[in-house]
């Protein structure tokens, strides 16, 4: 059975409770790298949600590290760009592509091993309960993916016999910022002497996180390797790097309707978000803006987005969005094509001769159809139900002669009409 000692805690620096902000200056010990890396460290409550992810250990799982797993995107940590990560059972990730396991914990030291640079949401001597599992997904869109890592019902620790607790590990594509999730599963926690934290590449390279509480100690200096308390369920640690704006675009798609374009977007991990600013384009390259839509703010889950632009334009239109944040910091998505049909009625042929097909390409209901004269005399209204998305409808020029006549149709309930030019011969 496996025994081990618990080391003792150090000097601990203090933090405000519930957000906590500080610049982490890990020093490292050659002069020939950068002296220092650069997060702030925030806790706050985001919920926790599941994944439904490819599955790298099952059940009883004990002291396993996996083969490389593919990051999904280059992601930055500690001076270098990662394409594929370990995932231990004991808690912990490396990027090292020499890592084995170890359920001896210790960020403070373990600078300058196989096993560093590595990312410990909760490092100990862990055991995949039943029905738990350990896997990654991969979710988002480029260039703000996110790849989740999630070990579930873990035996905390491997004497405990119930899976007492769930916590996962989310890296962000170009912000590089990472969360850490955890899930109180309701059991005891059976001698937990947890590491929480990061350590990097070289020796004495490393932040600590001293408990799971709202609250922690946070140190660069003196590291806890005793973490031994459950935390609240969507209890999170998120370290953010000074990149740009802190969410994740989910989805983005923009569908034609008629006379107008549907943009709707989906984010997540909303903080500090201001606005999004809605940008067209006719020709892909000179784009502006044609309105705005308000972030609802700090948000736990994804959030969805709607946008109308109402264009009468027959052509391709191309749409972005441009994210920006409440310290002016701001980035755009990627670019969606939209095909537009431009009017919502036409006539077909065009000149005509003593009769003129409409086609309605339009929301269902009654419309009035009205025929002019080129100098606006009226000749003849008619009621039209339309009961298809897309309908022909004949309406006869009576004793009309050779010339420009004017159709003006008008939708039910108030609505804005709509004009159309033809000639009959």
């Amino acid at each position: 059975m496996k025994r081990r000692g618990i080391p003792s805690s150090g000097l601990q620096l203090s933090l405000p409770k519930y957000i906590l902000s500080i610049l982490l200056l890990l020093s490292f010990s050659s002069p020939s790298f950068s002296q220092y890396l650069t997060y702030t460290f925030i806790s706050s409550n985001n919920g926790y949600s599941p994944i439904a992810g490819t599955q790298v250990f099952g059940a009883h799982a004990d002291d396993e590290i996996s083969s490389a797993i593919p990051i999904g995107f280059a992601f930055s940590f500690d001076d270098s760009l990662f394409n594929n990560l370990y995932i231990s059972s004991n808690g912990f990730i490396s990027f090292n592509e020499n890592a084995t396991d170890s359920y001896v914990n210790g960020l403070s030291t373990v600078g300058g091993t196989n096993l560093a640079p590595l990312i410990a949401p909760l490092w100990d001597d862990l055991e995949v309960s039943n029905g738990g599992a350990i896997q990654y997904q991969l979710s988002g869109v480029a260039p703000y993916r996110v790849l989740t890592i999630e070990w579930t019902n873990m035996e905390w620790n491997f004497n405990a016999q119930k899976g007492v607790i769930n916590f996962q590990v989310k890296l962000f594509e170009t912000i590089n910022n990472i969360e850490f999730l955890y899930r109180d599963n309701g059991f005891t926690v059976n001698t937990g002497n947890a590491s929480v934290g990061l350590a990097g590449k070289n020796a004495g390279v490393f932040v600590s996180v001293s408990d799971l509480s709202p609250s922690p100690v946070v140190s660069a200096i003196a590291e806890v390797n005793t973490v031994n308390n459950k935390p609240t369920t969507g209890q999170a640690f998120i370290w953010q790097t000074n990149g740009i704006v802190p969410l994740t675009l989910l989805s983005f798609t923009a569908t034609s309707q008629n006379e107008s374009v549907q943009l709707n977007w989906t984010c997540s991990n909303e903080r500090n978000t201001s606005f999004f600013e809605i940008m067209y384009s006719k020709d892909g390259n000179n784009f502006q803006s044609t309105g705005q839509v308000k972030s609802l703010g700090n948000t736990v889950g994804s959030t969805q987005y709607h946008f109308t632009h109402n264009l009468s334009y027959s052509g391709i239109v191309y749409y972005k969005i441009k994210m920006a944040d409440t310290d002016g910091k701001f980035t755009y998505s990627n670019t969606r094509q939209v095909n537009c049909s431009g009017k919502s009625y036409v006539t077909i042929p065009n000149p005509t001769h003593n009769t003129i097909p409409i086609r309605f390409n339009s929301s269902l209901g009654i419309f009035m159809v009205s025929l002019y004269t080129g100098d606006g005399q009226l000749l003849q209204a008619i009621p039209v139900n339309i009961t298809n998305v897309q309908q022909d409808v004949l309406l006869p020029i009576r004793h009309a002669k050779q010339g420009i006549y004017l159709i003006k149709i008008t939708p039910e309930r108030g609505k804005p009409g709509y004009t159309l030019k033809v000639i009959n011969k």
